[in-house]
């Protein structure tokens, strides 16, 4: 087998194996499983509680729709709960219920543990190992990206 061969394929089991990570939903300590994209949802709600849909949208980088549907499933769950403003009954924000609050912390604690790991690996390479990887990794990031743009036209 190849260099090519042998890199490419340890890069690209290490994404689908990340992705298999990223798509299973966990329990935080709330008696609920909760996808990535409810509990960063969560998150993002604790860390900056009255956001509305609009600034949800926004700031998570996906749809409307898509952050109602989060929500929805969210204030089912016990997690978050919606407001109106006090000055305007048809601007609704969103606030975490403790439950949300502590979902996040454990969502928190669960991150730092697992990418301390990683975190460790890359802080025991030297520099020049460190600054290769990160410059291979953007380079061949660069690559795929233009290879997606030109496979799209």
């Amino acid at each position: 087998m190849s260099d090519y061969e042998r890199i490419t394929r340890a890069y690209f089991k290490g994404i689908n194996l990340f992705g298999k990570f990223e798509n299973s939903p966990r329990d935080f300590g709330v008696g609920e499983l909760l996808y990535p994209s409810e509990i960063h949802t969560v998150v993002l709600i604790v860390r900056k509680p009255n956001l509305n849909l609009t600034e949800l949208s926004c700031e998570l980088g996906v749809s409307k729709s898509a952050v109602s549907k989060f929500v929805n499933k969210l204030m089912d769950k016990g997690l978050i709960i919606k407001k109106r403003a006090r000055d305007n009954n048809k601007e609704v924000f969103f606030v975490p219920t403790e439950k949300g609050e502590k979902a996040a912390r454990r969502h928190d604690e669960f991150e730092k543990d697992l990418f301390s790991d990683i975190e460790n690996l890359i802080n025991g390479l030297s520099e020049e190992k460190r600054l290769f990887l990160e410059d291979f990794l953007l380079n061949l990031n660069t690559k795929i990206s233009k290879a997606l743009e030109k496979s799209m036209e």
